[in-house]
């Protein structure tokens, strides 16, 4: 088993943080394999002075009462390097994201902990519910995959008192821009680019646009919408280009459901739709997701169009996800059946 490392480093008020991308292959596998209590851990990154890692127990680390045990994956971040006499304060923020499609919320768990000699691990015992997780937060290829940011401050106990040690806070709201970017989108106030796809007309922001998605930005400005001219978008759905913007506007997906899905069949071709339209517009964000709706759309009657599919497009790791569900057994099977018919 392969398991995937990658760190991107950040700053906040916290100081200097680091974003850490820990991921585990075939997670159903390991399931199976680790019991309550069994840990896989990631490989280690520094923050701060000091090393760390994070530990995921995939059927819980035990802390529950015996109903639940088993049924929560846990989540920890582990201090490695001894901080001696020092008391190490750290912000952890764990987040897993949805891929099924289905509207449900991403996962995101955080906290301050304080870490000494003692005491080096921190985390939480019930994340998600295995089930939960197996049907809405793998990946496309069967991975699961954690975010965490890690901010830093240390020798904690020992700094110079502050206002922070009276418990004084002011509660702050969570950030709303992304609503506010997507209404701005919706009621279309002040937009200077108009595209035309199929019958509709759709408003955008030029400066949004710029920002996001330079190849569509390019395609804006070369029509002169001084003249009331709009900018023509073809061999396009119109509800798949407005999907598109929300997310140059959102950095998200809307659910399937906001557009119209009425049965399976329609939701493979709109999601396979999508795909195409991230790459024509170079969205590599969009396209990640947007592979992963393909991947749980796969089925044995449709496995070789969705093998077709990821060749198109180059997508190599929704190339895989097919092969490998072509290979099982009962695939194979049928496979072999179709081509002697």
């Amino acid at each position: 088993m392969e398991l995937s490392d990658m760190m991107k480093k950040s700053a906040s008020p916290q100081g200097m943080g680091v974003c850490h991308e820990f991921s585990i292959p075939n997670f159903c596998a390991v399931l199976k394999r680790h019991g309550v209590g069994e840990k896989i851990c990631s490989g280690t990154f520094q923050v701060g002075s000091y090393d760390w890692n994070l530990t995921v127990y995939p059927s819980g680390s035990g802390d529950h009462d015996d109903d639940d045990k088993g049924q929560y994956i846990s989540l920890f971040l582990e201090l490695l390097t001894d901080p001696g006499t020092s008391h190490v304060k750290a912000l952890k923020i764990f987040r897993i994201y949805n891929w099924s499609g289905d509207g449900s919320p991403t996962i995101e768990v955080g906290a301050e902990s304080i870490y000494n000699s003692d005491v080096r691990s921190w985390g939480f015992s019930d994340v998600v519910t295995v089930e939960s997780f197996k049907s809405q937060y793998l990946n496309y290829d069967r991975s699961l995959t954690i975010y965490c940011k890690v901010f830093v401050k240390e020798d904690y106990p020992t700094r110079e008192p502050t206002i922070d040690d009276t418990g004084f806070v002011v509660p702050v709201t969570c950030s709303d821009i992304i609503g506010h970017l997507e209404q701005l989108l919706v009621r279309g106030e002040v937009a200077e680019v108009r595209f035309l796809v199929e019958q509709s007309e759709i408003s955008a922001h030029r400066l949004i646009i710029a920002a996001r998605s330079p190849l569509l930005y390019e395609l804006a400005v070369s029509t002169d919408n001084n003249n009331n001219l709009v900018v023509r978008i073809d061999d396009m759905r119109a509800a798949v280009f407005r999907t598109v913007l929300q997310f140059i506007y959102t950095d998200e997906l809307p659910p399937l459901f906001d557009l119209m899905v009425t049965d399976r069949r329609d939701g493979e071709v709109i999601a396979g739709d999508m795909l195409a339209a991230a790459c024509r517009f170079h969205l590599d964000r969009m396209k990640a997701m947007c592979e992963n709706l393909v991947a749980n759309y796969m089925s044995e009657d449709n496995m070789l169009s969705m093998l077709k599919l990821a060749r198109r497009y180059n997508c190599s790791k929704l190339e895989e996800c097919c092969i490998e569900f072509i290979s099982l057994q009962h695939v194979a099977k049928e496979v072999l059946k179709r081509s002697i018919d």
